[in-house]
């Protein structure tokens, strides 16, 4: 007996029989052909030891997500950007491959702490490819103290504005989040003398690559305002700051939420933070086809003879204290001069939804 089964038809179908069902009816004493029964599936060693090892490859990416590749070596792995510093630091023999590139594990989220880059060779270029991964500081709600990447190369003496050293540093594809300085420092160093501030006084350095790279949640805004303090700069800085750095790119990047609360020591704390700090002689530099929202404090300021940058194709959204951009400049502190802000979309100012934001204004102080 055929086995009834209800269907929904329409009128135009009802009563109708398929092609298909007509062909595939059995005929009367017919036999009929049974389904062959799925294999079942054979788990063997092999397969166990495969998928363990999966498992273990895994469980190290995650704990060791930075890697590093050369020509001359096999791939290294390491739990922090500090570590992969130290190993090659202490190579023997010193490595001397023309590029080392650092990677993380595509789109991945990997806690990370500010790392103070030292490491330096003047023939050796060093990529950092986020791969779309995000290096995420903050524990608790409280961002990290510091920038993700304080890049401070040890130059050596002898470089000067007009003769830079090569700054051998190329960052793509990486989100930083959540530390209350900011995303990327650079200021080369001599190792002689007060190594916070030798760039842009007697350590210059040119070329630095940032692109594709996104930034956000950064400042002081979430630390309490008794670990603030102006004088000590704990507080927020920049999504980039440039000390010292010539014929350098920053492009197609994103800014987003910078913002610092109040800082002691100063009634301006909101004010402090920028996408683009760009200080101490950096000069002929571009900062283009930027999308930047939610910064407290002007997106571009320049300081201490920082000229000739080109500010170019950028938009901005809720975002400056006084104006898009603004040159700084004290009695003691040089006049940035010549730089071009243009084709920029300005927006307003930050928590001013009616009051838009000028291209460019003067700041003096003292």
């Amino acid at each position: 007996m055929r086995q009834h089964v209800h269907r929904s038809t329409s009128p135009a179908t009802a009563g109708r029989e398929s092609r298909a069902e007509r062909a595939g009816a059995a005929a009367p004493g017919a036999r009929t052909a049974q389904p062959r029964a799925a294999a079942p599936a054979v788990s063997t060693q092999q397969d166990v030891f495969e998928a363990q090892a999966v498992g273990d490859r895994r469980a190290a990416a995650a704990a060791r997500p930075f890697t590093v590749t050369g020509q001359s070596f096999a791939p290294q792995h390491f739990s922090s950007l500090d570590e992969a510093q130290n190993w090659l630091t202490n190579a023997q023999p010193p490595i001397e491959d023309p590029e080392i590139k650092i990677s993380l594990p595509k789109n991945a989220t990997v806690p990370a702490q500010p790392t103070d880059w030292r490491y330096y060779r003047p023939g050796q270029k060093i990529v950092i490819d986020g791969g779309g991964a995000t290096v995420n500081g903050a524990s608790r709600g409280q961002p990290a103290a510091g920038y993700f990447l304080s890049y401070r190369p040890a130059v050596g003496p002898g470089t000067t504005q007009e003769n830079p050293a090569p700054g051998n540093l190329e960052v793509r594809n990486l989100n930083v989040r959540g530390f209350e300085a900011g995303g990327i420092e650079v200021s080369p160093v001599v190792p002689e003398g007060d190594i916070r501030w030798n760039g842009g006084n007697n350590a210059f350095v040119s070329g630095i690559s940032i692109h594709h790279c996104s930034f956000a949640n950064l400042g002081s805004e979430r630390t309490p305002y008794g670990q603030t303090d102006y004088g000590q700069q704990q507080f927020g800085v920049a999504g980039v700051l440039f000390r010292g750095v010539q014929n350098s790119t920053i492009d197609h990047c994103s800014f987003r939420h910078l913002v610092n609360g109040a800082v002691q020591g100063t009634t301006n704390g909101p004010a402090l933070i920028h996408a683009f700090y760009c200080r101490d002689h950096s000069s002929n530099n571009a900062f283009t086809n930027n999308r930047i929202a939610d910064v407290s404090g002007d997106p571009v300021h320049f300081a201490n003879g920082s000229n000739d940058n080109v500010i170019k194709n950028n938009r901005a959204h809720n975002s400056g204290r006084y104006a898009f951009s603004n040159d700084w400049y004290t009695s003691y502190e040089a006049d940035s001069v010549g730089n071009q802000v243009t084709h920029n979309t300005t927006g307003f100012l930050y928590g001013h939804p009616h009051k838009p934001a000028r291209q460019f204004v003067d700041l003096i102080n003292g």
